[in-house]
């Protein structure tokens, strides 16, 4: 006998239980013990394996009695009990070998450093344990003894300290205790080195001023306790921030959030305890990844393939519940269980880690063990960014066990063996790991997106610094793009993925299902057996589509081609061929290939406009004007194009490289999203993906801009094809959907909302959900010859699982159910929305949050945006009280998801124009927020609620263009984010006509022309940058009602909130004021004195700021900053500083509004008259500039009385400069160690 596992092979020596038969593979099959079941897995074997007669196809749980075959072997198998006495027939053993798991370097590390780590008493040496990963294996030490209490008695005065602005002066008074080792054992050395390091931090960012040094109370033991655990400089360290700054609140309970707090608090606020605790949660999440890292490399020394799979789903899953459990609890909606505001993470928590001294280690993210971990498994070899770099340089000071198990990670190649193996079933799963930690939707991609939120908000109210990396720069300079830059740039240096990242599978015939008015459903299963597809209910796939020979000879004869021309590809198009199956990589296509994968139905924004700079076609340009491309396709407005006298052969003749080859003007085929419906048992690959396609036919419509013509949707007609041909071979992606979840308590009512295809997703949770839960699921249709019966949710109610409720909307008819099957039958024709209200006391007392006696179900809506809206403003309805408020907290506790999906909704012309001039005013929560992304103009007033980024960095772009922003964070290219755009979509900016209007401008660049055109986005430009500034001042100012102290009265401005609203003032007058008037009104002074009075001499602005300058009420207002920030750290005449504070946040936001009715004037002029503004309104936008300075003007008088009727006439101050930028490195503060 032998231990589980076992494998079954013929060669003894690699196989436990040798098997003489030549039919036998080596290592032919595994057994083992998996959740208390007794699992079979094929090991890719040659012959198969069989159980009972029945071939496995992957693996399989085996029962008593069950026959197992494998070659001329039949095994069968009972369970023995151990303490039984027994005899056994020699006759009937099998020669066997013990299994004994490979020796890796990187498991030798882990059980080398538990050993040391155990014997030595403490883990001075680095946390390293297979049960709790790059955490300690025992609780932080909650004290010390005696001799160092005043340690423990400052930890808890520090949130006071802070809020009064008195912390140095207590650290000043602190004893210097003794941290030698004579002093203070070993043991106490991580407490000492996570509490001196927040103390010496505290006193450092207490004041917007930093200190000229460190009390010796702080700096001499922190330098020692530093330099005993072999750090030269004092520095707080990751473990410091966090894997040693926490603590239990029930011991014996678990290491998460909501039984967790600080171990050392500084300001004890919500922003420091979610943000610290999350990320430690985060790594203490990942701790099951170190030991499933070193079985897959244990399976590859091995050549055992099933054994790699099962190491490499461990580390899927776990990144996954990271991901999408853990990581999410960093959470800016104020509605959420643990609200975290980016503003009070800004002000506090944001800069708490930046190191004090010159050449100190950071904190920073970069410095996560998990991450170098992973890093070094998945071979990250590209370090070359400023965030590698940075990288690089805080791996060299982890602890001795993090640098040896890093190191030794990377002896054994994962990635080679998996591309070795040719395995899909292996490479699937690689893949799918790899995607789950850098995709787009991965933990990197979802980081990504949460932190340019962050930053964003940080850089607008004041942060110039990260734990990572120092910049400064005007409000214009948008920083905190060049940070995302960073972000981006490191994602990039990740090894990719094993050959394309896709999985191929195959279409088997499919139903289509026609109703009366023409719609069509397609129902298609594609088998992806082997592919090793996991996914779980709620999750998307991406389809490859291709374009079908009708439109791809279209648009060859639009060519003037054969196509049979070889077409260069670009690195783009390289990398979107390689996703076809057969292609891998080529440099050219034949054009007639090319066009079948090329986006052709409908022409997008970008590819409009950039045919319109490519060939200045006048008819082209109107329709693009007109916001009407979506009207045509490729083939015609190539007619369009020809016909215009732009030669089409350019496009196919250009080589790669050049600005008008077709693979740099017509972008590839995206992958098209579709909800999976169905579900794999839990932990198997997925054999089949079942799909409900909608299909898409509409018309184009007759107007000045586009002719009638109907057009079909690209990726359901391709499904449709492949559904009728049966054979086609699909490129697939699984898209993660981490806010589509069924909830993880299956005793959690759901309760379902679709319509027509909609239902996709549910067919997978009504599978997936056998548990007690209740469910509920509401269909709307719109005839009965739609209705398709799925056997699935016939035995689901027969089984009373399922309520089913079906809507006709078109016709009188209802579902009947007859204990076995549904069937149509009379009724009253309806809609869901309808059927909400009719059901409204049940579906209450579902929704009804458990704390209310009710019963806390998890609402889930899918379909069209129209039909989203339908459905909540129904269930806002049903709510006693206030309807959208609940739906709001819905949204926050994570009850509501919505799966919107894109459908031709009509074209451009058909909604409301906006003037730019209405967009701007809708900034306030009295007038409404509005923004525009693509030219659609959004109303966000009820979405600001629902954001899951938080309600900042959605205000941070309201009355103004957000395309630049939403583009950024690549929510274009996420179809079910952009689709739910048309929820709150009210119409379209109105483009203005000038016609080919142009003037003559002396600027920076010299004496050019300019066409009227540019003028107007100038005069835009200086709008939306003062909205812009307007709202990142606001929320700066909204601080001061942040509770940033335990303890504190949110509406007492106190000493710590004041002096951001000092700094603030500051930042206003030279980051937002000085850039504004010295360079973007500079320029708008310069052209329009251009076009309206050439006469003029365009230095009289320049002639008057410096006359402004030299006013003395503007250096009273711009020197006494640094006289009241003095009497706010002294503490002398608090209510003084108080008043003058209010004073500040009222005259600096007022004054970006009157600067923008300034504007106004002129935005409205060129509304009005468009190409005639010149001679019609000249005179408008000139004054409209000039009043701009006198708004200053008068700002700086009526603000200099202010404080001089405060009594500050700030005599012999100057104005402080802007501080030096040190560049990166981010690795050290303004402060020199002492000698």
């Amino acid at each position: 006998m032998c231990a589980l596992p076992i494998t079954f092979g013929r060669d003894a020596g690699v196989a436990a239980v040798a098997l003489d038969d030549s039919s036998v593979s080596r290592r032919h099959a595994r057994l083992e013990m998996i959740d208390d079941y007794l699992v079979l897995t094929d090991l890719g074997s040659t012959n198969g394996t069989y159980v009972n007669d029945q071939r496995l196809t992957r693996r399989q749980a085996v029962a008593p009695g069950d026959r197992i075959r494998i070659g001329r072997f039949d095994l069968t198998w009972r369970h023995v009990d151990p303490n039984a006495t027994m005899a056994v027939d020699d006759a009937h053993l099998t020669i066997h070998r013990p299994e004994a798991p490979p020796d890796v370097a990187a498991r030798r590390v882990v059980e080398a450093a538990q050993a040391h780590n155990q014997r030595v008493g403490h883990e001075l040496d680095g946390f390293l344990s297979l049960a709790h990963g790059f955490l300690p294996a025992q609780p932080p030490l909650l004290a010390f003894p005696d001799s160092h209490r005043a340690w423990d008695d400052m930890t808890d005065r520090l949130p006071d300290l802070f809020r009064r602005l008195t912390l140095r002066r207590a650290f000043d008074a602190m004893p210097v205790l003794d941290a030698r080792p004579e002093a203070l054992p070993d043991r106490y050395l991580l407490r000492a080195s996570t509490m001196l390091g927040v103390f010496a931090h505290a006193y450092q960012y207490m004041a917007i001023d930093p200190p000229a040094a460190l009390p010796d109370s702080l700096l001499r033991p922190w330098t020692t306790v530093s330099r005993r655990l072999g750090k030269q400089t004092p520095a707080v360290s990751y473990i410091d921030l966090f894997f040693y700054n926490w603590r239990l609140r029930d011991p014996s309970g678990p290491r998460a959030l909501d039984n967790m707090d600080l171990l050392v608090p500084t300001w004890n606020n919500a922003a420091e305890r979610v943000f610290y605790l999350v990320t430690t949660e985060f790594a203490m999440g990942l701790t099951p990844v170190l030991g499933a890292m070193l079985d897959a490399q244990e399976a590859v020394v091995a050549d055992d393939p099933a054994a790699l799979e099962g190491a490499l789903l461990v580390i899927l899953d776990q990144l996954q519940h990271v991901t999408q459990a853990i990581y999410p609890q960093i959470d800016p909606n104020p509605r959420a269980r643990h609200p975290l505001d980016q503003v009070l993470w800004a002000k506090t928590v944001g800069t708490a880690g930046v190191p004090i001294f010159d050449g100190a280690p950071s904190p920073s993210g970069t410095a996560q063990p998990q991450i170098h971990a992973l890093d070094a498994f998945l071979e990250r070899r590209d370090y070359g960014s400023l965030v590698g770099q940075q990288s690089t340089y805080l791996a060299g000071y982890f602890p001795r066990h993090w640098q040896e198990l890093v190191a030794a990670l990377r002896e054994v190649s994962v990635r080679q063996y998996v591309e070795d193996s040719r395995s899909s079933a292996l490479r699937g799963v690689y893949n799918a790991m790899l995607n789950a930690y850098v995709g787009d939707r991965g933990w990197m991609g979802l980081h990504r997106i949460k932190a340019y939120g962050f930053l964003e908000v940080a850089f607008k109210v004041g942060r110039q610094v990260t734990t990572g990396a120092r910049f400064t720069g005007l409000f214009k300079d948008r920083t905190w793009d060049k940070v995302d830059g960073e972000l981006a740039v490191v994602r990039e240096e990740r090894r990719p993925p094993v050959g394309a990242p896709v999985v191929f599978g195959t279409a088997r015939r499919g139903r289509v299902v026609t109703g009366e008015s023409g719609a069509w459903t397609c129902y298609l299963d594609i088998d992806v057996t082997g592919q090793g597809v996991h996914h779980l209910p709620g999750d998307r796939v991406g389809v490859l589509a291709e374009h079908d020979d009708d439109l791809v000879r279209r648009t060859v004869a639009a060519l003037q081609a054969t196509g049979d021309e070889l077409v260069p590809l670009t690195p783009r198009w390289r990398a979107a061929v390689a996703c076809r199956e057969g292609y891998g990589e080529v440099d050219v296509l034949p054009l007639r290939t090319l066009l079948r994968f090329a986006q052709l139905r409908p022409i997008g924004r970008e590819v409009a406009k950039r045919l319109v700079k490519l060939t200045a076609v006048g008819a082209w340009q109107r329709v693009v004007d007109a916001r009407m491309e979506d009207q045509w396709e490729l083939w015609d407005v190539l007619n369009l194009l020809y016909a215009g006298g732009y030669d089409v052969t350019r496009l196919w003749k250009a080589d790669a490289g050049e600005h008008d080859a077709f693979c740099a003007v017509v972008a590839p085929e995206p992958f098209r999203l579709y909800s999976i419906a169905s579900a794999p048992p839990p932990g198997e690959p997925a054999t089949s993906l079942k799909l409900v396609v909608g299909g898409l036919d509409y018309t184009s419509a007759r107007t000045p801009w586009s002719y009638p013509r109907k057009r079909q949707g690209a990726a359901s007609h391709f499904l449709r094809r492949a559904g009728q041909d049966g054979r086609q071979r699909l490129s697939l992606q699984i898209v993660a959907t981490p806010r589509f979840r069924l909830p993880a308590d299956p005793a959690r009512p759901v309760v379902m909302f679709a319509a027509g295809s909609g239902i996709a997703p549910f067919l997978g949770f009504v599978a997936a959900r056998t548990g007690p839960g209740e469910n509920r699921l509401y269909l709307g249709i719109r005839t009965p010859d739609e209705f398709v019966e799925h056997p699935e949710l016939d035995t689901a109610v027969a089984a009373g699982r399922l309520h089913l409720s079906v809507a006709f909307s078109r016709a009188d008819a209802a579902i009947q159910f007859d204990g076995r099957r549904h069937g149509v039958g009379a009724g009253q024709r309806r809609r869901v929305d309808d059927v909400i209200r009719a059901e409204a006391d049940a579906l209450w007392e579902l929704l009804r949050p458990v704390a209310d006696g009710g019963r806390g179900a998890f609402v889930y809506v899918c379909g069209s945006s129209r039909f989203a809206v339908a459905v909540l403003q129904a269930l806002t309805g049903i709510v006693p009280g206030d309807g959208r408020e609940f739906l709001r907290q819905l949204v926050a506790d994570g009850r509501l998801a919505q799966d919107v999906f894109t459908t031709y909704l009509g074209h451009a012309q058909q909604t409301p124009r906006v003037e730019i001039s209405d967009l701007a005013q809708h900034d306030t929560p009295e007038a409404g927020y509005w923004m525009a992304i693509g030219g659609a103009v959004i109303d966000v007033s009820e979405f600001i609620h629902l954001h899951i980024g938080g309600p900042h960095i959605v205000r941070n772009y309201v009355g103004m263009d957000a395309t630049a922003a939403y583009r950024k964070v690549l929510h274009h290219a996420h179809a079910e984010i952009d689709s739910q755009l048309s929820m709150y979509q009210i119409g379209h900016l109105r483009r203005l006509q000038f016609g080919a209007r142009w003037g003559v401008v002396l600027d920076e660049e010299g004496l050019r022309s300019l066409p009227l055109e540019e003028l107007f986005r100038t005069w835009v430009r200086f709008l939306y940058m003062l909205v812009a500034m307007r709202n990142a001042l606001s929320a700066d100012y909204g601080f001061t009602t942040s509770v940033t102290t335990l303890g504190e009265d949110p509406r007492e401005l106190t000493p710590f909130k004041a002096q951001y609203v000092v700094e603030g003032h500051r930042r206003f007058l030279v980051s937002y004021l000085d850039g504004l008037l010295h360079d973007d009104l500079r320029t708008l002074w310069q052209h329009t004195v251009g076009f309206c009075d050439p006469q003029q001499d365009v230095r009289q602005l320049d002639a008057e700021l410096a006359a402004l300058s030299a006013r003395p009420d503007v250096a009273l207002v711009r020197n006494s900053v640094s006289a009241v920030k003095e009497l706010l750290l002294t503490g002398e005449d608090v209510p003084r500083v108080t008043a003058l504070c209010r004073t500040y946040a009222h005259a600096d936001v007022q004054l970006l509004s009157d600067l923008k009715s300034a504007v106004l004037q002129g935005i409205r002029a060129f509304e009005v008259h468009e190409a005639d503004v010149v001679e019609q309104a000249g005179a408008t936008l000139l004054n409209a500039v000039r009043d701009v300075l006198t708004a200053v003007s008068a700002y700086y008088e009526r603000l200099a009385g202010q404080t001089r009727a405060q009594g500050v006439i700030a005599d012999g101050a100057v104005e402080e400069p802007i501080p030096v930028d040190r560049g990166l490195p981010g690795h050290g503060g303004p402060l020199l160690l002492p000698g």
